[in-house]
């Protein structure tokens, strides 16, 4: 075959699409993109001779290696500003015409071109993560360097993906929405993501945090961390603890205590937030589990509140953990006058629905929220846990069911069934 036929069957491929480049390229046409305004010559397989490879027209479709290529490397990673690996760009039929909106828009808002999948329902969110600098001035100033990541949009792909979900499993990415409200963020304890230094400088200022893994429920993996002080003013000698379950340990150096913990840890990801020191009910800490719900008729509702007192020997409050279920009221009562308790549950509610707003802005796929608060020695309200797909048992062990009937028929109206199997939730009051 002459030199000339080769290259005008070249040609021919490059216009066809993807099968004829496919079978130019078995015969021997290995093209190279362009660099620097020329073409690098390709050796053919067959023949051993150089060549110059043809340029592939660009058809709108996803039919040539080689356009891929280009578009990965040159147009559309300068116009979102990051260099694109080949693979990051999906080799789909209809690729090419949305490769702009995948590759740039979404990759110059969370860094990642597999976001793109979610071009409905995840746009709302990388809206939320990129909030302007001004609005976000406050809340840096509180929360360093978790409301920074807000406000630079580095939620994370793990929240993008969630976006359409009911189950958000994790805490730093909802804790993160939460703290760009501001209505909600004022109720949120500081919280960093678990590092050495993180844990050092958090128990320098509270001397009692909490460290939880990001993913995880009913209690599971909870730390209670102390920095302990003995002795007179220049006289002080410092120590630490951390308690996992019934488990208490002691320790004289820091470097100690940060090694035995993060063994404790698993190598899983973990938080360490702000202590607060719960109200308690004969001598045991509790905190209230409040559920809010979407309405049958729309919007939302929060249709119930529980009290959960701890078992003694544990840190958390959990009926899985062996927690005691009480009505919320009967454990304020010694804290609160009747008005004071009524102020503070409607107070609570509205927390909730303030929760569940935000938190829906940037998961539209949620219906119900479980939010587990705890209230200071001053009856202020915490945000301690945001759980997106709550378990209402503990409300089967309350002597009034009016509540528990009314979870039951929302949840109902969206789909949501309750298997209502609480063993090992203990009963606070008899009915």
């Amino acid at each position: 075959m002459s030199r000339k036929r080769r290259i005008a069957k070249a040609g021919k491929a490059g216009k066809a699409g993807a099968d004829k480049t496919r079978k130019a390229g078995r015969a021997g046409i290995t093209g190279r993109r362009r660099k620097s305004g020329k073409f690098k010559k390709a050796k053919s397989r067959y023949s051993g001779k150089t060549i110059k490879a043809k340029k592939v027209r660009r058809t709108g479709e996803n039919g040539s290696s080689k356009k891929t290529k280009a578009a990965d490397k040159g147009e559309y990673a300068k116009k979102s500003g990051n260099a694109l690996k080949s693979r990051d760009v999906k080799k789909s039929a209809n690729a090419a015409p949305h490769g702009r909106f995948g590759a740039a828009d979404q990759v110059g808002a969370n860094g990642k071109a597999g976001a793109a999948k979610k071009s409905g329902a995840a746009s709302k969110l990388i809206a939320l993560k990129q909030g302007g600098a001004a609005n976000q001035a406050g809340t840096v100033k509180k929360f360093g360097a978790a409301a920074n990541a807000v406000a630079t949009g580095k939620i994370g792909k793990p929240a993008a993906q969630a976006a359409g979900k009911r189950r958000i499993a994790d805490k730093w990415s909802k804790t993160l929405v939460l703290l760009r409200d501001e209505k909600v963020r004022g109720y949120v304890p500081l919280t960093k993501m678990l590092t050495k230094d993180s844990l050092s400088s958090m128990l320098q200022l509270y001397g009692m945090v909490y460290v939880k893994p990001t993913r995880g429920s009913l209690g599971r993996g909870v730390i209670k961390a102390e920095l302990l002080s003995q002795g007179g003013k220049g006289a002080s000698k410092r120590s630490y603890a951390y308690q996992l379950g019934r488990n208490r340990r002691k320790f004289e150096s820091y470097d100690a205590f940060y090694r035995s913990l993060m063994k404790d840890t698993q190598g899983e990801n973990y938080l360490v937030q702000k202590g607060i020191h719960l109200l308690k009910y004969k001598g045991l800490p509790f905190d209230i589990r409040l559920m809010v719900q979407r309405k049958p008729q729309g919007g939302w509702e929060a249709t119930g509140t529980v009290g959960r007192v701890a078992h003694p020997g544990k840190i958390v409050t959990n009926g899985s953990q062996g927690g005691s279920i009480y009505p919320t009221a009967y454990l304020l009562k010694p804290y609160a006058s009747p008005k004071a308790r009524r102020e503070l549950l409607g107070r609570m509610d509205r927390i909730g629905i303030d929760t569940v707003k935000r938190l829906y802005s940037a998961y539209p796929g949620i219906v119900e929220i479980g939010l587990d608060l705890a209230l200071d020695r001053n009856l202020k309200p915490w945000i301690l846990e945001v759980n997106t797909v709550p378990d209402p048992c503990p409300f089967s062990l309350l002597p009034d069911q009016t509540m528990l009937r009314r979870i039951v028929r929302y949840g109902k109206a969206y789909g949501r069934t309750y298997r209502l199997n609480c063993t090992k939730a203990k009963r606070g009051l008899q009915r």
